[in-house]
């Protein structure tokens, strides 16, 4: 049986490289007629972009139909000739991203030198696509006012659609200077959202959040899929957001721009104490340019963008009074607390002030597309994104001088290659690569041995104190991850008679880096009397740094057709299939528990077996239909089902690391001295 799967997927890896590319293009279908509505075979078709004078070319079949089944998305014009009739011309309808749109063609009999010019923009309502969602468009993009300038936030403006949970079971809407990391819609998780940028995938599959938000000078618009998507859209079973970046034109356009708030603009919040109002600045700035390099062939488009954050988090936190802190004895808890600060409100029971959260960020995006002729079409993309920021609070400390600093490196690098083998054959392929790396580093580096606390680690240990104090290292820090995905993706479209038919794959892999320099641990205290006396009620470290280097890969397929039964009525038929690999780690240091053996064992001895079992069984089937009851455009009644899957995140598989014999966790819970309180027995050194 494993025989005939490993054939089953070499077969269909031969077949080409990946998935659903076109998914990042337009479409448009129309039929041509004379006046007296009798349909037109054979009827020249030329569909030609505004802004960079790129042109294709196609003819009526038997029963008037046409299709342009892979279009960048922009602003069009288009003609339909034939001797005998008079030109016809649409002027100026935008094409959206992932949206089949049709435009009529009424042929008047008279001289072709005659045109008959239609001003008019077709109607906006999808009439050929099951599918529900919405497009945002360049123009809502720069005009809408953004606090803090990021495109995800317009997604919310599709319906069904939220702003992920804050409680602690998600951390994708916490407010970060970068933007928010993850959206719900249509009932599904955030963690469900499938990312993409120019075809090629924008999601970080360690926790399935966006790697990092595009400036949205360089979008030039996205496309938020709710429901019923057709088989070209998988990975993911929640909604899919498309995003294009902008290309250059035969016209040279550049922008500036600055955006300032700070508080000296700010009015004074309702609920802030008395005194000056709470530092707040922000600072965005950048540019963008694009233009030709050489007319209606080759175009540049290019943008920066950087944002500087200084902010402060508010704090009231419970400390010892003066009269405990002179009860204190025990030597290691005097040196503590120099560490706390002392009570400065009027109880002189509170510390009250606040913390710095810094943000900084530097884009830089770049496009080129070149026609290489009239039927190969070549583009590359690239963002590199240099981004860092510090958490006073997040982790839970929350006392100043006790965060934590994330600088990171992102990148995300696409290029594709269209090839129309005639007017009904088009080919695309895409390939790309999504890149992460991020440190998390605390902010306090003392060292235990400078307090008298004995550890295993010089990373100081936190210190808890249940309820009101927090304070030290950071359990887990410093910590951080170096991550790639790799895709390649490969579609072909045929046009063949009243079908449109679509078939791709894609390949992912992605190498998930972790490392760990080491824990400090924890030590908690269950009372403020309890620390002021030196009685931990635990202590908890993980020894030895957890360090796996998890690899996994995936591969899908699929068929789309879409029938067009009638004028007025579209069938959409599609089956995708996927397959998620299991995650393994390349120096097999995960730790599976045997029950028959009792114990935990390593990957790669005899019986250990993998994280979870692959599953070959991922058929999506997905039908719907679109149906114009009254064949004006202008009213649309659709209905759609489908099978989904997510992909698992490797957050699900890299805890296996910390498993013995890989590193070792002391959880102390009595006799626990402060001078060695990670110490196995407890109580001894």
């Amino acid at each position: 049986m494993k025989q005939l799967q490993l054939i089953a997927m070499g077969v269909l890896c031969l077949a080409g490289l990946a998935l659903p590319v076109s998914a990042q293009n337009a479409s448009l279908v129309g039929t041509a007629r004379d006046a007296q509505q009798s349909v037109m075979p054979n009827v020249a078709i030329t569909l030609a972009n505004i802004d960079t004078g790129v042109a294709q070319v196609t003819k009526t079949d038997s029963e008037g139909n046409y299709e342009f089944p892979v279009v960048r998305p922009g602003n069009y014009s288009l003609r339909a000739l034939q001797a005998g009739f008079k030109t016809f011309v649409q002027n100026s309808f935008a094409l959206r991203v992932d949206e089949r749109s049709r435009v009529d063609a009424v042929m008047e009999v008279g001289e072709t030198a005659t045109a008959v010019t239609v001003e008019a923009s077709p109607a906006g309502v999808q009439t050929e696509s099951s599918s529900l969602g919405d497009v945002v468009d360049n123009k809502k993009i720069v005009e809408i006012p953004l606090n803090g300038r990021f495109f995800l936030d317009l997604a919310l403006l599709t319906a069904g659609t939220s702003v992920p949970s804050t409680n602690n079971r998600t951390f994708l809407a916490v407010p970060s200077g970068i933007g928010m990391s993850g959206i719900n819609a249509s009932g599904t998780r955030e963690d469900s959202t499938n990312y993409t940028l120019d075809g090629i995938n924008l999601s970080d599959m360690v926790q399935n959040q966006i790697t990092f938000q595009p400036n949205i000078d360089m979008i030039q618009e996205f496309k938020v899929q709710t429901n019923s998507f057709n088989a070209e859209y998988g990975r993911n079973a929640g909604i899919v957001i498309n995003a294009v970046s902008k290309s250059g034109t035969n016209g040279l356009h550049g922008t500036g721009y600055e955006f300032l708030r700070n508080q000296r603009f700010d009015a004074k919040n309702w609920f802030d104490p008395a005194g000056p109002i709470i530092p707040f600045n922000r600072d965005i700035y950048g540019y963008s340019i694009g233009g030709p390099i050489v007319k209606n062939r080759t175009f540049f488009f290019n943008s920066y963008e950087g944002r500087e954050g200084h902010e402060v988090a508010s704090l009231k936190t419970l400390v010892p009074t003066e009269a405990q802190r002179a009860t204190v004895t025990n030597p290691i808890i005097a040196q503590l607390l120099a560490l706390v600060p002392h009570a400065n409100d009027s109880t002189g029971g509170y510390f009250v002030g606040s913390a710095a959260r810094n943000r900084r960020l530097n884009q830089y995006t770049g496009r080129i597309d070149h026609n290489l002729s009239s039927k190969d079409f070549l583009f590359g993309s690239f963002i590199i994104n240099r981004d860092s920021r510090t958490e006073p609070t997040l982790q839970g400390n929350n006392l100043p001088g006790f965060g934590d600093s994330r600088p990171a490196k992102r990148a995300l690098l696409a290029v594709g290659y269209t090839r129309a083998f005639s007017p009904t054959l088009t080919n695309e392929f895409r390939a790309g690569l999504n890149r992460v790396r991020i440190d998390f580093i605390a902010s306090d580096i003392a060292n235990p041995a400078d307090f008298g606390i004995s550890s295993p680690s010089s990373v100081f240990p936190n210190i808890s104190v249940a309820g009101p104090l927090t304070f030290g290292g950071i359990s887990g820090f410093p910590q951080g991850r170096g991550d790639t995905t790799y895709q390649y993706d490969d579609t072909l479209s045929w046009v063949h008679g009243r079908q449109s038919i679509k078939g791709g794959v894609e390949f992912r892999r992605f190498d998930n880096n972790n490392f760990n320099g080491g824990t400090g641990g924890v030590i908690s205290f269950g009372t403020m009397a309890g620390f002021l006396a030196g009685t931990p009620t635990s202590a908890t470290e993980t020894a030895l740094p957890a360090t796996p280097a998890l690899r996994v890969s995936a591969f899908n397929a699929f068929l789309q057709d879409d029938f067009k039964v009638s004028q007025r009525f579209t069938l959409n038929l599609g089956l995708r299939w996927e397959f998620n690999g299991v995650p393994s780690e390349i120096h097999n240091r995960l730790g599976f528990y045997d029950f028959t053996q009792n114990k935990v064992i390593a990957a790669g001895t005899p019986g250990a077996g993998q994280a979870y079992s692959n599953l070959y069984t991922n058929f999506g089937p997905r039908v719907g239909f679109a149906f114009d009851p009254f064949g004006k455009g202008k009213t649309v009644i659709r209905a759609g089902a489908g099978f989904y899957y997510d992909q698992p995140v490797t957050n699900i598989v890299s805890g296996l690391g910390s498993n013995p014999p890989f590193a070792t966790s002391v959880n102390n819970t009595s006799n626990i001295s402060l001078l060695n309180p990670f110490a196995a027995p407890p109580g001894t050194g």
